[in-house]
């Protein structure tokens, strides 16, 4: 009985250690394929939005402010003097008379430019225009402060001796606020923080602030450790510093992988997702790209983990660390607004028995109150990790002072006229009479997750879906990935832009899908002696597609290795679907071409990053 003991002690053992020896793998082949050729464009900068953020953004914030039009809140002005008795003749000279006075229409953007123009006391208030000229041709005021577009009111009595662009009038506002930092103000502020976009030079700002904050004090880091001569630190540019940050993320993103499939589906679901999503092209890509998405898509799949283990535990802890991420993914990118649905499905599935009448009326009151906390407590991080994040989204100054930021609310109207196709903007036209299910599908299979990955990432959804709807068991396990990804999916099909990136953070939950998939068939294929029909279906797709490939590369004169691989596997996956007597290897030849195939697609893709790209050559 002792040996039979430590036989089962050692198998235990074996047990918790091999998943952890297998991740680490993983997160090897991973790490090889991300941090290779960073610089791979030699400072080159080709991506645009990438261009944008860490050549001509990145530089530019956290110093000083150089402030962008806002006729908004700061409205040209103009300094106007009577015209048969003009005084002065310029800005510098009315500034510099200690007793010439300055007169504003009250209740105006006018007469709070005053304030920050000359001192308080030489300031004179009145009700309307009319008042306000009178005063200026009786000789009460030296000069009037009136915004741009009203000017044209006083043209007959008085005339301009300078004028003031917003940009200035920014500039007086944040020096008389904060006179001791000379015009820089605090976080929150979003008017004078020099961290805002607006205020470095750059009046349209669509992205969300937390990478760029992460970048900005990355960066600050390494310059200061280089300069300061110590050892490993080389600071060669903001966009090595932020695609290195994006290497990082998506690193952690395949761990988090790990951790959903092994919450979802246990310990081998979570491998396979993990491994699938370590090699496909698009995660690798984005490594070597300082934008938002690898480091968003790490928080959206955090949040996911604890959504599912809000679903199965209903803990507040859970609850507030969804509302965390979820603030903090927003904050990255507001397009995924969307996710914080999750935790409301969530709630619903462990707020169910509310509804059976067997219980007392006391627990279901109970029950009801426990989630509605959880969805508040939810709500509450999201909030509180949005406004830390992504502050100029309101107008500030202060954390409190919550009313939106009207220039980031134009930036996004802006933003989603281009990408819905309602603005003729050059970049769409590559979409044009274009189905927005089979682009995207298409790009999906054939580049940005691999045949393998891909087909049975989308097969599982399907499959799930129908298990949902004929109540198997556990079909419930997965519902948060289901409504996530089909949910997010149509979502963003809206768009006239179907950009691949825009479907990352689906890439988790479908790889968790994915790997549920090849668990599910083999473990019914163990415990029945024979594979379950429906494997059938993707063997076929999967062969079909790289029969078709083949042939027509083939049929081109394109017969070369990949072409006749390509046929050669097709015809395999094929005949394995359609011999009887393969019934019972085939989730074992799948799976072995699913994984083998997604590795290998994985590494060719990477080998774009061990060359010097071409536009450069």
């Amino acid at each position: 009985m002792s040996d039979n003991l430590a036989k089962l002690n050692k198998r235990n053992t074996l047990g918790g250690i091999l998943p952890l020896i297998l991740l680490a793998g993983i997160l090897l082949y991973a790490a090889v394929l991300r941090f290779t050729g960073q610089n791979w464009d030699d400072f080159s900068h080709i991506h645009p939005d990438e261009r944008f953020l860490t050549v001509l953004l990145l530089p530019q914030i956290g110093g000083g402010n150089t402030f962008t039009a806002d006729q908004h809140h700061f409205p040209d002005q103009e300094l106007l003097t009577a015209r048969d008795n003009p005084g002065f003749n310029s800005l510098e000279a009315f500034r510099e008379c200690p007793y010439a006075r300055l007169g504003a229409v009250q209740n105006t953007h006018s007469d709070k430019a005053a304030t920050w123009l000359v001192d308080e006391g030489r300031i004179s208030l009145y009700e309307n225009d009319y008042a306000a000229q009178a005063a200026l041709l009786a000789g009460n005021v030296d000069a009037l402060l009136v915004a741009q577009s009203r000017a044209n009111l006083y043209q007959d009595a008085a005339q301009s001796i300078a004028s003031l662009r917003s940009e200035e009038i920014q500039s007086l506002h944040c020096k008389y606020k904060y006179p001791a930092t000379g015009g820089l103000g605090g976080y929150f502020d979003t008017r004078c923080s020099p961290l805002n976009p607006h205020n470095a030079g750059h009046g349209f700002y669509v992205y969300g602030a937390f990478p760029l904050f992460l970048a900005h004090f990355s960066g600050e880091f390494l310059r200061d450790a280089t300069a300061s001569g110590l050892p490993l630190f080389d600071f060669q540019g903001g966009h090595l510093v932020w695609r290195g940050l994006s290497a990082i993320f998506d690193l952690l993103t395949i761990i988090a992988v790990f951790a959903l499939g092994r919450r979802v589906h246990g310990t081998w679901v979570g491998l396979i997702a993990a491994l699938f999503y370590a090699a496909a092209p698009l995660a690798i890509q984005k490594s070597h790209f300082g934008t938002v998405n690898a480091i968003a898509t790490l928080l959206v799949t955090v949040a996911l983990y604890f959504a599912v283990s809000v679903q199965q535990r209903g803990k507040y802890s859970h609850y507030l660390l969804f509302g965390l991420f979820t603030g903090a993914a927003v904050a990255s990118r507001i397009n995924l607004a969307p996710l914080a649905g999750m935790i409301v499905i969530a709630a619903a599935i462990q707020a169910a028995p509310v509804f059976d009448p067997r219980l007392k009326s006391s627990e279901r009151t109970r029950i009801f109150t426990r989630h509605f906390l959880g969805l508040a407590l939810a709500g509450i991080g999201a909030f509180l990790a949005f406004r830390a994040l992504n502050p100029y989204a309101f107008a500030g100054p202060g954390f409190f002072d919550l009313l939106p930021n009207h220039r980031w609310l134009e930036n996004l109207e802006s933003i989603s006229a281009g990408v819905s196709g309602a603005q003729d903007y050059p970049p769409n036209w590559q979409w044009l009479a274009r189905s927005s299910f089979l682009y995207t599908q298409k790009d999906m299979l054939f580049w940005a997750m691999g045949l393998g990955f891909g087909l049975l990432g989308w097969f599982g959804w399907f499959w799930i879906a129908y298990r949902l709807l004929r109540n198997r068991k556990a079909a419930v396990d997965a519902l948060i990935l289901l409504i996530w990804i089909g949910g997010y999916y149509l979502f963003m099909s809206r768009l006239a832009a179907q950009t691949m990136r825009y479907y990352l953070p689906l890439y988790s939950s479908l790889a968790v899908l994915a790997g549920w998939c090849l668990h599910e068939w083999h473990r019914h294929a163990r415990k029945h002696g024979r594979s379950p029909p429906n494997i059938v279906i993707p063997m076929m797709g999967i062969g079909a597609l790289l029969c078709g490939s083949g042939v027509y590369q083939v049929s081109n004169g394109a017969s070369d290795a990949t072409a006749l691989t390509a046929l050669l596997l097709g015809i395999v996956l094929l005949a394995s679907a359609l011999i009887p007597r393969m019934n019972k290897w085939r989730p074992v030849i799948l799976g072995g071409f699913a994984v083998v195939f997604s590795l290998l697609w994985g590494l060719m893709f990477s080998n774009i990053y061990r060359h010097q790209t071409t536009l450069v050559q």
